[in-house]
């Protein structure tokens, strides 16, 4: 694309934009095709669809593209482009920007701007294109007004969404410019954006632009979507992590009230050493969700148990037994001279730390309308990646790209979950198959059965000591129920010299990311050893760790997102919430009380908890106080990060207290809130704060840094108070006496 293309194309799109009443604007991102390597968009044809609209009523409406599944970027990612603009937020509406897809090499992409959801990015992706949407259309806009008033543009400036004298005091809305606006073309050269210190949005505390549809009830999620004349769908999934249907009572579901279609689904795909798409399943649809609820409740199914059936989360201990007796296991990081480090130590110090299958358990279970027509298909969901939705219909009905219209709703949480395919696969199949629009409803059984497990797994730290209590040298052996190494690289990895990580896989049920995923194992795991050794040479926990983290500076962390950690901000975390918790006063006022801290890298992001805890005679733990301190950059909404910090400390002390699911026969067995239960009101009430590191680091994601270094912030509350080391996830009755 070259720059005379884009001048071209940019006038005619503002021209046909103003045309429905109103200044439309795409944006150039310049800087998210240098950062992503992306072709520049062709904003010039405006096929970015509402980025940008300002209308002769001075409304203001903002497309913002990336899913939102509670951790607020529908609200986040509009700010970015109102600040720039010099909005009245107050005259701000906000729209689901329209999936912007394209096909590169017979695949479905998403063009040119982020639209999916995960692994703290959303924020850190757009940061600087949303941005430049606003700076351009500021620009046009200032320059429509220099016309107007016949005055130069070192004369004006902008305010709540007017173009303002500074002289005179003269001020023009910007619904008023932007017929003249539509004829500006700024060239290809994009305005200075602002510093953080010029900011008026980014960074207040701002309301979530959807709570008060959340509040009363308006339709807003996936599950509650409906189109004209959809027939229902449920699926009896097998149970059994590989198993398949070998038989079941067609005849007696085929002959219930209201079902016209069953049908069996075989695994996708059928060869089982390749990674699980879709689970196999009897599939039963019909007029009502009642009438096919029914009929999922009768129907009795024969499973081939499959090639998993032997495996248990006591076969799964048996495999870490083996593998941890036999060694020789796979180096992922070494540093130094670990083997002379032990040598040379005044002491040994070893622990041994475990975990068990943790699920998403997501408040809206998944679900999907499909309509797979001969001219094209319609799409309904709640999911994190709108490319992958449109893939998956475009490769399962070789639709065209530009047929397939994908609706993406929003999410009653996601945690990694939503970004799976079996339940849109699902609904495409079906649709296809009977040629009707189709809504495929899960359980909360479904939706635990077929999750894709935050992986059980067991760890063992060994550190050699020497005569000051100082870590020498340090081993960390990951043995997993998956091949996720991402966790080998965390803290302490590159603040001490010799150092070696070390791993081993035992498979057992499906994996796949949960909050904070395989960090939320290795802030476990390493800030509970670190808080031992400190107690068991009579340091302070904050003072060792802060100690460890001094003077490190900045070392490459290879994990998936390749960002390099900084041990100085993670000491800014750790002693920011040590400051705000009052971490030198002494928290124990009697016996049974506790305090303990923790702190974590991952995804970018910096956070510590210091956590205070009452634990009763007979063994009762109260969560008192939990105080956090996050640096994530630039933190765009405050409110919105806080939130984040929130629900990831109590997702974790819930995690923590007594989740854990029971696996057996090679199936999930604990697949519903009695067995897998969340902790009640009761039991996690703790007075929360959250604090923040102020600077202008680019900003980064804040869903997954809260969790990983609550639950050993918890733990070691708990050893504080009880003298009981929580080795082994969940709690449950260990405290009990």
């Amino acid at each position: 694309m070259n720059n005379g293309a884009q001048t071209t194309s940019r006038r005619n799109f503002l021209k046909s934009s103003f045309a429905m009443g109103a200044l439309v604007l795409s944006c150039p991102l310049k800087t998210l095709a240098d950062v992503t390597g992306n072709i520049l968009p062709d904003i010039v044809e405006g096929d970015l669809g509402i980025f940008l609209k300002i209308s002769s009523a001075n409304i203001i409406t903002i497309g913002s593209p990336i899913p939102d599944m509670g951790q607020g970027v529908s609200t986040a990612v509009p700010m970015l482009l109102a600040d720039e603009l010099d909005a009245d937020w107050d005259q701000v509406k906000i729209e689901k920007l329209k999936p912007y897809l394209t096909m590169i090499k017979g695949r479905v992409e998403e063009k040119n701007i982020r639209q999916n959801a995960g692994g703290s990015q959303g924020i850190r992706e757009v940061w600087l294109a949303m941005r430049e949407a606003g700076a351009i259309a500021r620009k046009q806009l200032l320059m429509a007004a220099s016309k107007k008033m016949n005055v130069g543009l070192d004369e004006l400036y902008t305010e709540k969404s007017h173009v303002i004298h500074k002289t005179d005091g003269r001020k023009i809305a910007y619904g008023d410019l932007i017929e003249e606006a539509a004829k500006i073309d700024i060239g290809d050269e994009i305005p200075p954006l602002k510093t953080a210190d010029q900011f008026h949005i980014i960074g207040q505390e701002i309301k979530n632009e959807i709570s008060p549809d959340i509040v009363r009830g308006v339709p807003t999620f996936g599950i509650d979507m409906k189109i004209d004349n959809m027939r229902y769908a449920m699926i009896k999934r097998s149970p059994y992590s590989e198993g398949s249907v070998q038989d079941f009572n067609r005849a007696e579901i085929e002959n219930m009230p209201g079902i016209d279609h069953v049908t069996v689904f075989n695994r996708i795909p059928e060869d089982h050493t390749k990674a699980r798409i879709m689970s196999a399943g009897v599939a039963i649809i019909g007029d009502s969700f009642w009438n096919v609820k029914k009929a999922y409740d009768a129907v009795d199914v024969v499973w081939n148990k499959g090639p998993n059936a032997h495996k248990s989360n006591e076969w799964l201990d048996e495999q870490f037994d083996i593998l941890e007796k036999q060694g020789g296991h796979e180096v992922l990081y070494e540093s130094g001279d670990v083997d002379q480090a032990f040598s040379d130590a005044d002491q040994i110090f070893e622990a041994t730390y475990e975990n068990p299958y943790w699920a998403h358990v997501c408040m809206e279970p998944h679900g999907c309308i499909a309509d797979i027509r001969d001219d094209g298909a319609d799409i309904i969901v709640s999911h994190q990646t709108t490319a992958r939705v449109a893939r998956i219909t475009h490769e399962l009905t070789d639709i065209d790209l530009k047929n397939i219209n994908v609706k993406m709703a929003r999410m009653g949480t996601g945690l990694g979950r939503k970004s799976h395919r079996d339940f849109v696969y699902e609904a495409v199949l079906l649709s296809k198959e009977i040629n009707k629009p189709v809504k495929v409803y899960w359980t909360r059984e479904d939706e635990i059965e077929q999750d894709y497990f935050n992986p059980k797994a067991r760890h063992i730290l060994k550190a050699g000591l020497d005569q000051n209590g100082n870590i020498s040298g340090m081993t960390y052996t990951l043995l997993c129920a998956n091949n996720n190494t991402i966790a080998s690289e965390a803290f302490p990895a590159h603040a001490i010299e010799n150092f070696r990580a070390s791993f081993a896989v035992a498979e057992g049920l499906q994996t796949g990311p949960w909050r904070g995923p395989m960090e939320n194992l290795a802030g476990f795991t390493n800030q509970s050893f670190l808080d031992e050794i400190a107690v068991t040479t009579g340091q302070d926990p904050f003072e060792f760790k802060r100690n460890l983290l001094s003077g490190k500076g900045q070392a490459q962390y290879d994990t998936w997102d390749n960002l390099p950690v900084n041990h100085d901000r993670l000491l800014g975390v750790l002693e920011l919430a040590a400051e705000k918790a009052n971490w030198q006063v002494n928290a124990k006022k009697a016996s049974g009380y506790g305090r303990g801290i923790a702190c974590h890298f991952t995804f970018g992001g910096y956070a510590a908890w210091v956590v205070d805890v009452k634990i009763d005679p007979d063994g009762t733990l109260h969560i008192l106080k939990a105080v956090g301190a996050i640096d994530c950059g630039i933190a765009v909404n405050k409110l919105g990060v806080k939130a984040q910090m929130e629900g990831g400390a109590l997702d974790g002390f819930s995690a923590a207290l007594n989740q854990s699911v029971d696996f057996k026969d090679g199936m999930a067995v604990s697949n519903n809130y009695d067995q897998y239960q969340m902790a009640r009101i009761g039991e996690l009430e703790p007075e929360i704060e959250v604090h923040f590191v102020e600077n202008d680091h680019h900003p980064t994601g804040a869903g997954e840094i809260g969790l990983p270094p609550a639950i050993p912030a918890l733990l070691n509350a708990i050893y504080d108070a009880s003298g009981i080391r929580i080795r082994k996830l969940p709690i449950a009755d260990q405290l009990k006496k």
